[in-house]
């Protein structure tokens, strides 16, 4: 991903007008195909969850320019886990 890529997908996020943004757009999507992920009758707020976090992470994608670390994602995961316990 090139530096000036990056800069314009991260002014894309500062750009809010209504339910237009980037992040909004880039959550509903995300969150109307998780349902075809998720188990039947999964209630809305997992799916909701799961799309702002699937939404942070590819803004701080963009704002990083690399991708989490496989060790970065082990800890994500360990705390959702003791989260969700």
């Amino acid at each position: 991903m090139t530096p000036a890529l990056r800069r314009r997908v991260t002014a894309l996020y500062t750009i809010q007008y209504d339910q237009l943004s980037l992040s909004q757009r880039i959550h509903d999507y995300v969150a109307a195909n998780l349902q075809d992920l998720l188990a039947p009758g999964a209630p809305e707020l997992v799916s909701d969850l799961l799309a702002t976090l699937l939404t942070q992470v590819l803004r701080t994608v963009f704002e990083r320019g690399e991708f989490p670390t496989p060790a970065e994602i082990r800890a994500l995961k360990a705390t959702f886990a003791r989260l969700l316990n």
